[in-house]
């Protein structure tokens, strides 16, 4: 009876006398009308149709979720679960625990070439949260960056994102063209030389330093993704671009530990010029007051006591026999993959422009890759093809590929 007396007295409802209790004739015809609100377009600018990568064998970017080191993992989680304190279970540091960074700092040193102290190193959630603080470190709302065309489109969404605005730069042998670059005012650039996704390519020397000559020209920056930077199966991988960088203070170092050990660890790395530190802070403490402490002080020991590294080499081994594997299987299709051997995908090249249609019939097999055509910005450039990761295919996965491709293409 109060509840009533409460809507009565508050004008929501009224009596008739023997009738009953309505609601109100006022607040009726007030009611709004069922209306459709539209998003932002920043939002509807990302496009109605995205292709999720999800966890099927040929899915690239994909490490091989069966060699993840479980018995290893599970014993340092169990340590620290154990000795947890009170003050660890509050926020951590936004740009990461220091023992963490000091640990990438000298893990990065090692295997990149490239020299940092750990103050530089920006802890983020994967490679996609480390371009989101570039982006808004370096660039301003309306600033224009060269992408790679074709790219990565979970990148080229993140730079929309962030207000930049994309110059698609086609690619050649070398990877990004710079004389092209010369054609516009833009003093960003976002680039993977080590293993270009989608196409393979690994950027040789001449054209690494052809790109930070550029940079240091238009005092411009160099944002490098560090894309597959771990595996290579022919020689040495080379420097990365941060490490020819003369004085470390035009390339942004993007590195990611989830293409190494598994995507659910949702932690990547970013690397910037001493002077950006506080301002990289300020932007990791507005965007998600940062990763997980409990997942990087495992990490931290992961890297410290040497697992990383042998991870690393099990894997490399591990994934030159699946990659010759699947290059077999595709011989005897005829069909030739192009790019670097190195990464954990390849691309291959179709005559027919059906590659979206040929991903959909091979992911609702279960066996997964992307067309390549999804990857181009600009419609006049597009060219068919599948990307193909390797890393997460068996033996048996690699069969089904090669009978259901066998059908598809005859």
């Amino acid at each position: 009876m109060q509840a009533l007396d409460r809507l009565t007295a508050e004008g929501m409802i009224e009596g008739k006398h023997g009738s009953g209790t309505y609601v109100a004739v006022q607040i009726q015809r007030s009611l709004p009308q069922k209306t459709t609100r539209k998003a932002s377009k920043r939002a509807n600018n990302l496009g109605t149709k995205q292709w999720l990568s999800i966890a099927q064998p040929f899915t690239p970017g994909i490490p091989a979720l069966d060699a993840f080191p479980k018995n290893i993992w599970a014993k340092l989680s169990s340590r620290w679960a154990r000795a947890l304190t009170i003050s660890e279970l509050n926020y951590g540091d936004p740009v990461g625990i220091m023992p963490l960074r000091a640990a990438i700092a000298h893990y990065i040193g090692s295997t990149r070439g490239v020299v940092c102290n750990y103050e530089q190193v920006i802890i983020t959630s994967g490679s996609q949260g480390a371009l989101a603080t570039a982006s808004m470190l370096v660039g301003d709302y309306g600033d224009s960056v060269y992408i790679e065309e074709p790219g990565y489109v979970s990148a080229r969404n993140t730079l929309k994102l962030c207000g930049l605005k994309l110059i698609p730069t086609p690619l050649d042998k070398a990877g990004i063209r710079t004389s092209d670059m010369e054609q516009h005012k833009a003093k960003i650039a976002l680039v993977s030389p080590s293993h270009q996704y989608p196409l393979g390519i690994t950027m040789p020397m001449k054209r690494r330093m052809e790109l930070i000559n550029w940079a240091h020209k238009v005092n411009g920056w160099i944002i490098e993704d560090d894309y597959d930077g771990e595996y290579r199966y022919d020689s040495a991988p080379l420097p990365a671009l941060a490490s020819l960088d003369p004085k470390g203070s035009h390339v942004l170092y993007i590195g990611t530990l989830s293409k190494v050990l598994s995507p659910s660890i949702r932690l990547g790395f970013i690397i910037v010029p001493e002077n950006l530190i506080n301002q990289a802070r300020n932007i990791r403490s507005a965007f998600d007051r940062g990763v997980s402490t409990f997942i990087q002080a495992v990490l931290t020991d992961f890297i410290s006591e040497g697992h990383m590294s042998l991870h690393i080499r099990k894997t490399q081994s591990l994934y030159a026999e699946r990659r010759l594997s699947l290059l077999t299987a595709l011989k005897e299709l005829d069909l030739k993959p192009i790019g670097s051997p190195a990464g954990l995908h390849f691309t291959v090249p179709l005559d027919i422009r059906l590659d979206r249609e040929i991903s959909q019939v091979l992911a609702n097999k279960g066996l997964g890759g992307n067309p390549l055509s999804q990857y181009y910005n600009t419609k006049q450039h597009i060219k068919n093809g599948l990307v193909l990761g390797f890393s997460n295919a068996l033996a048996h996965n690699i069969k089904k590929l090669e009978i259901n491709l066998k059908n598809i293409i005859k």
